[in-house]
């Protein structure tokens, strides 16, 4: 299909209808995938209702004829697509929610079509803070997806204590949080209580950006950290287990962090291998994906 689509429609935005030739719906679904690569450069969701706001001269009878136009844009030009963003885990446990999938979408995010050799060329391209960073969360991402997507938090803290010294944990913290580590990354010595606040602020970044999520414990989880009676204390996530967050499950396929742990434990991704790992997931991983 010959789309007649000029590269200055995603420019600065101020080319009008008559001058770029573009129909009121084509100009709604171009403004529609420029606010979708906003949103993806921020880490954050589309939401329905800004969607909608595209449309106020316009019949919401067409919401969905030029999101599926702005899907296709996005698509030719940018190797991305709409992916309903991921219902935040409600349960501990692995079965899906009943009628979860009848509900409408309210939010999307988008999912990179490219094909495994580029994004990884892609990724080879990224600046060091971020190869850093988004090393640092398939790490974590890794050790959460072989504890059968649910890992204890002080557990989490104690692993997360391992994979730097402290300046790259008060780095990653830094580059996570809101508004930056409590503790300089130029500290040459920290205490331990120094130390657990760092992975916890680089863990809660994480939270923030969408890459974990809490959910309540599995008995048995609690039970072994010695909590079992803590399930109301809140306040220090006593108790409380980790698991994928939506933005992590956008961005990742459970392959595509069997494949790193592959790469970092410098083993081959075989048949074999990606079962082994499929056992301490809980299911089977599809090497498709």
């Amino acid at each position: 299909m010959n789309d007649d689509y000029d590269d200055d429609a995603f420019g600065n935005g101020s080319s009008s209808n008559t001058q770029t030739g573009h129909t009121p719906n084509e100009r709604i679904a171009i403004d529609i995938a420029r606010y979708a690569l906003a949103a993806h450069a921020s880490q954050k969701p589309l939401r329905r209702d800004a969607l909608r706001s595209f449309f106020k001269d316009t019949s919401a009878r067409h919401f969905k004829t030029s999101l599926d136009r702005a899907n296709e844009l996005l698509q030719l030009h940018f190797g991305l697509a709409m992916v309903p963003y991921p219902v935040r885990e409600k349960k501990s446990t692995d079965a899906p929610t009943q009628g979860a999938a009848s509900k409408p979408v309210t939010r999307w995010a988008l999912q990179s079509t490219l094909p495994q050799t580029c994004r990884q060329e892609l990724q080879a391209r990224q600046a060091k803070e971020e190869r850093e960073l988004m090393g640092f969360v398939a790490a974590v991402l890794s050790l959460v997806l072989v504890s059968n997507m649910g890992i204890g938090m002080d557990q989490l803290v104690l692993y997360v204590r391992k994979l730097g010294p402290p300046t790259h944990l008060a780095a990653l913290a830094a580059a996570t949080a809101d508004g930056g580590s409590r503790i300089s990354a130029s500290d040459a010595i920290a205490s331990d209580a120094q130390l657990d606040s760092l992975a916890r602020e680089a863990i809660a970044g994480l939270v923030r950006r969408g890459y974990l999520d809490k959910i309540a414990p599995r008995t048995a989880s609690a039970s072994q950290a010695g909590g079992g009676n803590d399930d109301a204390n809140n306040d220090d996530d006593s108790g409380v287990e980790l698991t994928w967050g939506p933005q992590a499950k956008v961005e990742f396929q459970p392959i595509d962090i069997t494949r790193f742990i592959a790469a970092t434990t410098g083993q081959e991704c075989s048949a074999e291998f990606v079962k082994k790992i499929g056992r301490a997931f809980g299911r089977n991983i599809d090497v498709n994906q």
